[in-house]
C-alpha cells in the first residue's frame, strides 16, 4: 500500500524524497504500473488500487498529484479510495484543515476549499457538499506582493464621496464578503490608469465625479457576475459595476447600439434628457448625464430600458444613488446579494 507524507518539508512517497513536478517513470518506479489517460489538455495516469491519480501535460513530467478519498466521478478516477491519512509531520492533514482554519490558504479567487502550505509544496482540498473529496498535491511558490498603486490625491470637490462610497462597500461586503467567488473589489485606480482609461471617443471623456469614485473603489472584471452591484429604478433593477478600464468599451457599445437603433414612433422627448435617441453620446455608463435637458441635472443618473424606450432619471446624481442602496442594503432589501451568497454556499436565500 503506498504511503504518502510529508516530513520536515519533503514530500516522501514510499520513503523516498521527490520534487514537483516529478517524472511519471518515477513514479512508477515507486508505486508501480499506472493506467493512462489522455485528455484533451493533459495526461493522467491512475493507479487505482492506491487511490492516487498524477497529471502531466506532457505526458512525461506530472506537475501534481490527487489522492481520491471518495469514489470519483470520471473514468480515470481510481475504483478505490486513498485508504490512507496523508499526515504533515506526524499530523493528518483532515485534522490540521478542521483545527487550524487560520493556516489555510486560498490558491485562487474564490478559493472554497484552500490549502495548507508545507515547505515548498501547497495540498488543496477539493471540498463538495462540504465534504473533502480529495487533496491535490502541486508545487507550491510565494507569489511576490504587487507593488501598491500611487493613488491619484482626491479632488476637494468630491471629498463628501469618501464616507457614502466606504459605506456602500461595507454594505455590500456585509452579505458578501471579500472571500466570496463573486466579491471583485480591488484598489481604486491611480495615476496611470486614469490617464489610460479616461478618454472615451469622439471628445467625451469620464467625468471626474465618475474619476474620483473609482479612485475610492474599482472591481476587476468577472465572466459572470459580481457583488459591486447597484440597484436602480422602480422595479428595483440590479446592474453590475463596471471596471473603470472597461468604461470605454462600454461608451462605444453604447454609441453603436444607438446608431443601430432608431426611437419609435410614440417616443416622447423629456425635458431632463436631451435626445431621443436610444443614448446620448454625454451618457458615460453608468449612465452618468453629462448633457442633460434644460429642467435636467449634470450628473443625474439615467435607467436605460430598450424594452419600453424609457429614459428614466433614477437619481439626481451618484451620491443619490450610492446612498438609497445603502439604505435598501442595510435593510435587507437588495435580494439579488442574497441569491448571489446562497449560490455560493449551497444554502438557500437568506
Amino acid at each position: 500500500m503506498s504511503t504518502v507524507a510529508f516530513v520536515q518539508g519533503q514530500l516522501l512517497i514510499q520513503g523516498q524524497a521527490i520534487a514537483l513536478p516529478v517524472p511519471v517513470a518515477q513514479l512508477a518506479t515507486l508505486l508501480g504500473p499506472s493506467r493512462h489517460r489522455q485528455l484533451k489538455y493533459t495526461h493522467v495516469f491512475t493507479w487505482d488500487a492506491l487511490g492516487l491519480m498524477a497529471y502531466a501535460k506532457d505526458g512525461a513530467l506530472a506537475e501534481g498529484l490527487m489522492l481520491q478519498l471518495s469514489p470519483g466521478q470520471f473514468d480515470f478516477s481510481p475504483q478505490t479510495p486513498f485508504a490512507q491519512a496523508l499526515t504533515m509531520d506526524g499530523h493528518d492533514v483532515l485534522h490540521l484543515r478542521a483545527t487550524n482554519p487560520s493556516a489555510l490558504v486560498p490558491l485562487f479567487k474564490g478559493d472554497r476549499g484552500k490549502a495548507i502550505v508545507h515547505g515548498g509544496f501547497s495540498v488543496w482540498f477539493k471540498v463538495e457538499d462540504g465534504v473533502v473529496t480529495a487533496l491535490e498535491i502541486a508545487a507550491h511558490a510565494p507569489q511576490p506582493a504587487a507593488p501598491a498603486p500611487v493613488p491619484a490625491e482626491l479632488d476637494a470637490r468630491f471629498a463628501h464621496l469618501a464616507p457614502v462610497v466606504k459605506r456602500w462597500v461595507a454594505a455590500i461586503r456585509e452579505r458578501v464578503p471579500d472571500d466570496h467567488p463573486y466579491s471583485t473589489w480591488i484598489p481604486g485606480v491611480d495615476a496611470a490608469q486614469i490617464a489610460r482609461g479616461i478618454r472615451l471617443g469622439d471628445g467625451h471623456q469620464v467625468p471626474d465625479e465618475l474619476v474620483n469614485f473609482y479612485q475610492l473603489v474599482n472591481v476587476a472584471y468577472h465572466p459572470v457576475t459580481s457583488a459591486a452591484q447597484l440597484v436602480v429604478g422602480e422595479h428595483g433593477h440590479s446592474y453590475t459595476l463596471q471596471a473603470f478600464k472597461d468604461l470605454r468599451q462600454a461608451w462605444q457599445d453604447l454609441q453603436n447600439l444607438s446608431d443601430d437603433l432608431d426611437p419609435p414612433p410614440d417616443a416622447t422627448a423629456s425635458t431632463h434628457i436631451l435626445t431621443q435617441a436610444y443614448a446620448h453620446p454625454g451618457w458615460i455608463p453608468l449612465a452618468h448625464d453629462t448633457c442633460p435637458g434644460p429642467e435636467g441635472r449634470y450628473g443625474q443618473i439615467i435607467e436605460l430600458d430598450n424594452e419600453s424606450w424609457a429614459r428614466t432619471v433614477v437619481a439626481d446624481s451618484l451620491t443619490d444613488l450610492l446612498e438609497r442602496n445603502s439604505d435598501a442594503l442595510e435593510r435587507g432589501q437588495v435580494a439579488a446579494l442574497d441569491v448571489m451568497r446562497g449560490r455560493s454556499d449551497g444554502s438557500e436565500p437568506a
